[in-house]
């Protein structure tokens, strides 16, 4: 008779995509509605936030235990093959400023309007902090699962284009319990959420597939978690149309990956070709 870890593996083969949601939904979830039975996200800042990491490793979780299980190769080998450290620095330079100029979009916008903006007023340490903590211990790891695993196998058999799609809704899907309990952009409904995150998706797979490796769209998810560099003054008149900031910044991902596709194409989304290391997977 099969043992139940032989036919998980088994299971896990034949369908490796919906093992590593199954796996990275599982860990993470769990964690969260812990977290979020004991802390209050909103309340209880700065604590809520090293608190909530553990929540950001379920893809990663997923995508190692979903290898381990079904690769011929070791995790530490996949590791290796997926953190490239001689991508070129001018392709680091470019994941870390895009987020930092889209996320000060609406506050450019205001200032072209007429109205005075100012520094945010924080202070580089905070700057290095967040990024810092996001790159080596959250929300960047979350890339080992959204791209380097799920983004990589699903272009294997269908366009770069709507398994960032794809990958976009699961990555959104995963944050409801934050979404709802109000720790993640808990002023807009979740359905723009989600077209917010799939336009993220799509640049985040043109990066992925431009490069080599995970640590490009690490260092982008990382700089786009840090707070703004500008901030409305006080004694600005704010407009109607950026009443909530998600609305714009969603446009202008979207806009972006929209601009990408025209000039690399959906199947590949990169002027070298598709860059997945997997074969198609069946039964996914």
């Amino acid at each position: 008779m099969p043992s139940l870890a032989g036919s998980l593996r088994r299971s896990a083969r034949d369908h490796p995509i919906l093992a590593f949601l199954a796996v990275s939904f599982a860990a993470s979830w769990a964690y969260g509605l812990v977290f979020l039975r004991f802390v209050d996200p909103v309340v209880e800042y700065p604590l809520s936030q090293i608190l909530s990491l553990p929540f950001a490793w379920g893809p990663l979780v997923g995508a190692v235990a979903v290898t381990a299980a079904t690769s011929d190769t070791s995790v530490r080998a996949w590791l290796r093959e997926t953190v490239d450290f001689s991508v070129p620095l001018r392709w680091l330079a470019l994941a870390f400023l895009l987020p930092v100029a889209v996320q000060d979009l609406p506050d450019l916008l205001l200032a072209a309007s007429g109205e005075p903006v100012v520094l945010a007023g924080v202070g580089p340490a905070q700057y290095v902090l967040v990024f810092g903590f996001t790159l080596f211990a959250g929300g960047a790891l979350e890339e080992f699962g959204w791209r380097a695993f799920m983004q990589d196998r699903l272009q294997a058999r269908w366009s770069a284009l709507t398994a960032a799609v794809a990958v976009g809704v699961a990555w959104a899907l995963w944050h409801l319990p934050l979404h709802a309990a109000g720790y993640t952009f808990a002023d807009d409904s979740f359905l723009l959420f989600t077209v917010y995150l799939v336009g993220l998706s799509v640049v985040l797979a043109w990066l992925f597939n431009s490069t080599a490796g995970v640590l490009p769209v690490m260092v982008l998810h990382a700089a786009h978690n840090m707070p703004g560099v500008l901030a409305p003054a006080p004694s600005a008149e704010p407009l109607s149309v950026l009443d909530s900031a998600i609305p714009v910044l969603a446009g202008v991902w979207l806009a972006l990956g929209a601009v990408l596709v025209f000039i690399y194409g959906a199947d590949t989304l990169t002027a070298a070709g598709r860059s997945s290391s997997q074969e198609p997977a069946s039964g996914d």
